[in-house]
């Protein structure tokens, strides 16, 4: 699976849940999945900024799951690399969602 593919699953999991098309502990597994995929795939640290917006839309499928330890965990990892890339906003943005 490529990243194009990855961002694509990512995105369409997203439009799921949100429309709730797909039952809460379905697509918990599904994300779960989906992070798993993306890690063997395309956390090389080469695109960095493609890694974080994967990684917001993956903690942000998490809570709206209510799978709310699953979001902070990737929502903390987030919050990493925003400091590491000096993105300021995204990370008050992610530090504001964390409580």
């Amino acid at each position: 699976m490529n990243k194009i593919e990855i961002e694509g699953q990512i995105r369409d999991l997203i439009s799921a849940v949100r429309r709730e098309e797909v039952p809460p502990g379905v697509a918990i597994r599904q994300v779960d999945r989906t992070l798993r995929t993306f890690r063997r795939v395309a956390l090389t640290g080469q695109e960095d900024a493609y890694t974080l917006r994967v990684l917001l839309g993956v903690g942000e499928s998490y809570e709206m799951l209510s799978s709310f330890d699953k979001a902070l965990a990737v929502y903390d990892e987030a919050i990493a690399l925003a400091r590491q890339l000096k993105d300021r906003a995204t990370e008050a943005d992610l530090l504001r969602q964390s409580g």
